[in-house]
This record gives structure tokens, sequence and C-alpha cells, in this order.
């Protein structure tokens, strides 16, 4: 039986007194690719900016894309995935999710696992350490904004080699198409790093728990016809 993958939607601001001022939106190459790599995906359509449990329930795994902002729900999503062991892959804002929520589980201390504590928690702790910041430094790839061909975005990638990646790609240095003006500064206990970029701008990180199957890749492999990576998830979907 096929593998069914929720995607999670981005978040689409408009102006604050249009009447869709805060709507939502699937992008087309995440479910393409997830078809080409022989699993079904299907849109996580929220019910009042909330997730719906009865619907996540359907999914064999999660993908959270790339987009502009991150929403609660986004959160709500991860939630539930940590307490149920359902496997995540985040890609490029996918990514940072995972980071911030990383560092979140590791400031709970003794609270409880709900979205309240979790809001809490992330408002402390990134007021004094920011978890995400813009680049700054040149290293910035988003050629989307810029129109640029995607041919353009592709990017050295430094592996480790004791990790998921490398079991991927066989390599330490690859090609990878970089779309991010945002990086991530750190990652909680539950993450290592397993990819950067030359300048140092973490790529990829994956859990170390055997028991939660979490990737997160800040480049973007539905990008690239010719990347492995969202094959090799849906493959290892237990």
């Amino acid at each position: 039986m096929k593998k069914i993958i929720g995607i999670f939607p981005t978040v689409k601001i408009a102006e604050e007194n249009h009447p869709y001022h805060k709507c939502y939106e699937f992008i087309i190459h995440y479910s393409h690719k997830v078809y080409d790599c022989g699993a079904i995906p299907i849109g996580l359509v929220l019910d009042n900016a909330h997730i719906n449990e009865s619907q996540l329930d359907l999914c064999d795994a999660f993908l959270l894309p790339g987009g502009h902002r991150i929403d609660k729900s986004v959160y709500e999503l991860l939630i539930y995935a940590y307490k149920k062991k359902k496997p995540v892959l985040g890609i490029c804002m996918g990514m940072q999710t995972l980071a911030i929520f990383s560092v979140i589980l590791d400031n709970l201390k003794n609270k409880e696992l709900n979205i309240d504590n979790v809001l809490e928690t992330y408002n402390k702790i990134s007021k004094t350490h920011p978890i995400i910041t813009k680049i700054d430094n040149g290293e910035s790839h988003d050629v989307l904004l810029a129109k640029e061909p995607i041919s353009k975005a592709f990017h050295k990638l430094n592996i480790t080699s004791d990790n998921i990646l490398y079991s991927i790609y066989k390599e330490n240095i690859i090609d990878v198409v970089c779309l991010h003006n945002y990086q991530v500064n750190r990652v909680g206990s539950l993450f290592k790093i397993a990819a950067s970029s030359p300048q140092g701008v973490i790529e990829a990180i994956e859990s170390i728990d055997k028991d939660l199957f979490w990737l997160g890749t800040q480049f973007h492999p539905e990008a690239n016809p010719n990347d492995k990576i969202v094959k090799y998830f849906i493959d290892n979907i237990n």
C-alpha cells in the first residue's frame, strides 16, 4: 500500500486590511515530487487556522515546505508527530521549524508538551538568542525572488560521513538547490547537523533518536529532479 504524506500549506500574508490577509497555499513542486517517489500526497486543510488531528491520523508521515512565515499550527502538527512518533521531512522553512521546535523541547523543562507552553517557551528564548536569522554575508540564495532560472541556484554542500545524507548521496560534497536567505543558528539535542555550506550555514539536520524519523534540509530537493532524499524518506517510512 502506498504511503500517505500530509503536506502542510505555506502561509501567505497579504495586507492587513485585505479580507484574505491571512491565507494558505500549496506549492505544486512538493506534491509532484511525492507522487514521483511513489507515495500519495494530501493537503492538510486547516480548521479555522488550527490542525484537525483526525486528518493527521490518516497520514503516515508529514512534509513541512518552505514559506514566508511559521504559523502556530505547524507547531501543533509537530507536537502531534512527536507524540505519535510519525516521520517528518522539513524543507527550507520546514527545517527551520524543526530546529526551533528542538530548541523549545530542550527548554520546556517539566512543562507539558502543548501548544500554549511551546509558544510561551519560544517567545522567551527567541528574544535573547534568536534561533533563525537573516543571512547578511552574501550567502543568500533567494533566487526565486530575483526570478532567476533554477539552474543558477545550485551550490556546494558539505556532508559529514556518519549520517543519513551520506548514506543517500555516497559523497561528502554535492550540489544542491539553495533558495533561502535565512539560516539556522543552532539546533536542540534532538538533532545533529548533517551538512553545511562551505560558508558554515547549516543545510541539513537529522534526529539522533532512532524512534523518531525526522529530517530537515535547508536546500530544496523537490526542485531538483535528480535529488534522492524525498525518495529515501518515503521508502523508509515504517
